[in-house]
């Protein structure tokens, strides 16, 4: 398993490749992975300073054999109303037999980061091209 990042002023980007001891095991992982993000709210509990974090987490068509893409973002309370909030960030993870493909990004946008079709892009590729390697 090998992870590699790279950080800059409001901006984070990690990607990795997990390689379980076969396909049963990368599948499991990747099914827990999958269920754990289901289980996630919507929508967390506000914290002391108004802020909520927000989530959605999707399967990703084809994208290797089972994949999801986990969008996360913030939102402040202002006068009764929720407001996106700079911050947010996008994790794929997509298998292909015993390898489990990773990426995420971080960075200062707003709101849903699954509907930043750049941003998107730009993970979905990366993700590919790890994939194509294995």
């Amino acid at each position: 398993t090998r992870i590699k990042a790279s950080s800059g002023p409001e901006h984070v980007e990690g990607n990795g490749l997990l390689v379980f001891t076969d396909e049963a095991a990368a599948q499991a992982f990747l099914d827990q992975a999958i269920a754990a993000y289901a289980t996630c709210p919507a929508q967390g509990a506000t914290d002391e300073g108004g802020f909520r974090p927000s989530q959605k987490s999707e399967a990703v068509a084809g994208l290797g054999v089972q994949s999801v893409r986990i969008g996360s973002w913030w939102e402040y309370g202002d006068q009764g109303s929720w407001v996106v909030s700079p911050g947010a960030d996008l994790t794929y993870l997509a298998r292909k037999g015993k390898f489990v493909a990773l990426t995420y990004e971080g960075d200062e946008s707003s709101g849903d980061p699954t509907a930043n079709t750049d941003l998107a892009g730009r993970a979905q590729a990366r993700v590919q091209q790890m994939l194509h390697q294995v």
